[in-house]
């Protein structure tokens, strides 16, 4: 919740600076699963993301000097984050898989945590598209995540966790 909500304030995650220590202490990619069936490099990335967009604001009250230094950083840790995006390995394992397991009413609509991360991922890489070039369509890497993003969706089978995924549904229909 911390994360989601500093996405629609436009603010630094409260909680940014454990989920960062969370996810590089332990040396792997996926920690737990949320109950949205996010793993939580997804998440982490999602709050990394809010974190330079609040930041690349902030720099627009610097000097035209300054601007360009920190716009410079900004867009270089812009694609430190995507490569870590695309690197990400949600597979879920024995452990992880119960916490979710109760969230719905039979294994037949369960859909697999993979899947849904991976819905999460491209709306993440959709997002951060968004923060470095604009909301622009016509930018061509914003359009690629709209499509795949979609795409996405259309591997989930309809389920109760449909519910879940309200933030993947927002940049990609905006």
């Amino acid at each position: 919740m911390d994360i989601f909500s500093s996405i629609t304030q436009l603010k630094i995650p409260y909680l940014g600076g454990l989920y960062e220590h969370l996810e590089t202490s332990t040396g792997t990619t996926s920690l737990f699963w949320t109950t949205d069936r996010c793993c939580d490099a997804v998440m982490c990335s999602l709050a990394a993301i809010v974190t330079l967009e609040t930041e690349m604001t902030i720099i627009q009250l610097m000097d035209e000097h300054s601007q360009r230094m920190e716009m410079f950083m900004h867009l270089n840790e812009a694609s430190n984050i995507r490569s870590h995006l695309f690197a990400i390995n949600c597979t879920p394992g024995v452990t992880e898989s119960y916490l979710v397991d109760d969230l719905f009413e039979s294994a037949s609509e369960t859909p697999s945590c993979l899947d849904t991360s991976d819905v999460f991922r491209h709306a993440a890489l959709l997002y951060l598209s968004t923060v470095v070039s604009g909301h622009s369509p016509a930018v061509p890497e914003t359009y690629e995540q709209v499509l795949a993003t979609h795409q996405a969706f259309l591997t989930l089978p309809r389920s109760s966790a449909d519910r879940s995924l309200v933030f993947p549904r927002c940049p990609a229909g905006v």
